[in-house]
């Protein structure tokens, strides 16, 4: 069920065109709002790499949501989800997991930045189940 935490993520997210991505902690005490502009699974990424569960109770808006993000998003304990885009194999991930998600449209897959297939980091995860192990793999596949 929705809550006020993800509504004001959105509204973090749509404040100023160039975001990418918002994330609420429902324990307000927690954490100051965070708002990215970056692009990808980066937002999601830097706030893991902060450690433990970084993203812990966190309402999460963002304009693309693939199955890489829908892992990252389980793998750090978001309670909420709103996605202008999400793909259906994302959609999958967070049903599963019982996440509660909002979105504006779905699609077979997220397009690359050059609209010629895939995006790389849905590809990555594309055949993975569990949310520890698209976490690792993500992780190597950003830090190369």
């Amino acid at each position: 069920m929705r809550d006020r935490y993800l509504e004001e993520a959105k509204e973090l997210l749509y404040k100023e065109e160039t975001r990418t991505c918002a994330v609420v902690w429902a324990d307000e005490a927690a954490k100051e709002p965070y708002v990215s502009e970056e692009k990808g699974i980066r937002p999601l990424m830097k706030l893991l790499e902060e450690g433990g569960l970084a993203l812990s109770n966190g309402c999460l808006a963002d304009k693309v949501i693939g199955k890489a993000a829908a892992f990252l998003a389980v793998y750090g304990g978001v309670s909420q989800i709103y996605a202008d885009v999400i793909s259906e194999a994302a959609l999958r991930v967070l049903q599963a997991e019982e996440v509660y998600c909002e979105y504006r449209e779905v699609v077979p897959y997220i397009v690359n930045r050059t609209k010629t297939g895939r995006c790389p980091m849905e590809s990555a995860v594309w055949e993975i189940s569990d949310a520890d192990m698209a976490y690792r793999v993500l992780k190597e596949k950003i830090n190369g």
